[in-house]
């Protein structure tokens, strides 16, 4: 039980909060927002931009990672290419999603192994409109630029689309098996 007769997961959550509180309020500087360019706000993917994920929301990162004792898995949809840098030193960070906006060939040679690497296909690109030809090209291409080994292949968002059928899709799905099975 906690300070107040809380449980004690509610008084660490009030402490940290507390401490957060303090720690922002310590490090906290002051930015002109007239100085910042677009870019620094927001990026052409609707991600945050470089400025605004590394000193407004990054160090939140790092502090729920300090306090749960690492990120396992950490995932975004939009392009993190530019934040690959600084999100691969999340403390105890063991897989990193990778949309398919985001070079997953960067994101291989910044985390040279380390981190598993869950790369995600562009569900219309890679899968809907694809013959086979196109499907072995992009595994082939993954595995290529993945060179460190560390890596999953999926895909995501996947929904049917104008008026192709369920059938359409599994049978795209199915196409995909064999192809990365190296089926022919």
């Amino acid at each position: 039980s906690g300070e107040r007769g809380e449980p004690e997961a509610v008084g660490q959550s009030i402490r940290l909060e507390q401490g957060y509180v303090e720690s922002r309020q310590i490090r906290r500087r002051t930015v002109r927002f007239t100085d910042l360019r677009p870019a620094d706000i927001c990026s052409e993917d609707h991600c945050p931009g470089q400025f605004i994920y590394e000193n407004m929301i990054f160090p939140f990162e790092m502090d729920l990672a300090d306090f749960h004792g690492g990120v396992e898995y950490w995932h975004s949809c939009g392009n993190i290419t530019p934040f690959l840098r600084i999100i691969r030193d999340l403390p105890g960070l063991e897989i990193l999603h990778i949309g398919p906006h985001t070079s997953y060939r960067e994101a291989d040679r910044l985390t040279g192994g380390r981190i598993t690497l869950d790369v995600c296909l562009d569900p219309m690109k890679d899968i809907l409109e694809a013959d086979r030809e196109t499907m072995a090209r992009k595994l082939s291409d993954i595995a290529d630029g993945c060179r460190h080994g560390h890596y999953t292949v999926r895909a995501g968002g996947l929904m049917p689309y104008g008026d192709e059928s369920l059938e359409f899709m599994l049978s795209k799905i199915r196409l995909w098996a064999e192809v990365s099975a190296g089926k022919r």
